[in-house]
């Protein structure tokens, strides 16, 4: 399948490639040998960090425990290729907003930070009240819905997610 994105371990070993549709693999750079991880679609980009031997893959498309407008994010173990954590909510339960996007990297390994796209944009993610999307810039009234977004952040020991929602201006 596509490959929307790659990221390699710090020790050159492997090479992670996040495909959209078919899921996340693994290419042995020792050898070419290429082995799926995991077979849950859309994975959208993938990050590793250089300090805790983990993967971190962003993902659309809804999958468990995610939700439209609540995509999780995955964490897998770069020794084993297993996941070992899904952030989908927040510390107070919510689920977060998230359309899994790009993501970044502290230089400190502490910190991954995630690009939920139009998680606060569509008000078909907000349909459901039990699971809003928390974060998310209020609206005031008679403000219009265009140009909200939402970055996630994730400490990477503790796995708390911070959001900040914030408003720019219409395209």
């Amino acid at each position: 399948g596509e490959v929307r994105d790659l990221a390699i371990t710090p020790d050159g070993e492997k090479v992670y490639l996040a495909t959209v549709y078919t899921g996340l693999y693994v290419l042995m750079t020792r050898n070419n040998s290429l082995a799926q991880v995991l077979d849950v679609p859309c994975p959208t980009a993938v990050i590793i960090s250089p300090t805790d031997q983990r993967a971190y893959v962003s993902y659309q498309c809804s999958p468990a425990p995610g939700s439209s407008g609540h995509d999780p994010l995955y964490i897998f173990d770069t020794r084993t290729d297993r996941v070992v954590a899904r952030i989908y909510q927040l510390p107070d339960g919510k689920r977060w907003a998230n359309v899994g996007g790009s993501l970044a990297l502290s230089s400190d390994g502490l910190y991954v930070w995630v690009n939920g796209i139009d998680a606060c944009s569509s008000p078909a993610y907000e349909e459901d009240t039990a699971h809003n999307t928390e974060g998310c810039h209020r609206l005031e009234p008679g403000e219009r819905r265009a140009g909200r977004g939402i970055i996630n952040i994730i400490n990477t020991r503790t796995l708390e997610v911070t959001a900040l929602g914030f408003h720019g201006s219409d395209p």
